[in-house]
């Protein structure tokens, strides 16, 4: 599983991208070209994460549009999502399942976090018990898309 921002990804394909490490300079559906020449090259699966975060594979590529505009604004949400990417994959032998259940869990108790906190502070503080507090309840606002990915040339 390779996670990164939009400009992560790209510079991962193209090495004149301009990235600003863990503050991406483009949005990640600019990225989805780039993740699937990654997806296709290597056989894994490729998370994007942005606004609308993206996982992807060779065959097939689903987004999620939950989250919290909170999570750039606090430093290691990128590291700590792919912790919870990393854990899902240690008990899920699909990596694309792994990838995609991480994000949504990130991305739901990012939501909770946010009603909570009073800002970017005490977002992470909440984060953290919205983590440790999720429910099957909590799952009903998922906005997961799925789509056939199309592939592209390289």
């Amino acid at each position: 599983i390779v996670r990164g921002n939009a400009s992560e990804i790209m510079a991962l394909v193209d090495d004149a991208v301009i990235t600003r490490g863990v503050d991406s300079t483009s949005d990640s559906m600019t990225a989805i070209q780039a993740a699937n020449i990654l997806a296709q090259r290597y056989q894994c699966t490729v998370v994007i994460s942005g606004a609308i975060d993206w996982i992807i594979n060779s065959t097939t590529q689903y987004s999620i549009h939950n989250g919290s505009a909170l999570f750039t604004r606090v430093t290691g949400m990128g590291c700590a999502v792919t912790a919870i990417i990393g854990a899902f994959a240690a008990i899920i032998p699909d990596s694309f399942k792994a990838a995609v259940y991480g994000m949504a869990v990130f991305a739901i108790a990012g939501e909770n976090a946010e009603k909570k906190a009073d800002g970017p502070g005490s977002f992470y503080m909440h984060l953290l018990d919205s983590l440790a507090q999720l429910s099957e309840e909590d799952f009903i606002p998922l906005q997961i898309r799925h789509s056939e990915n199309v592939g592209c040339a390289e």
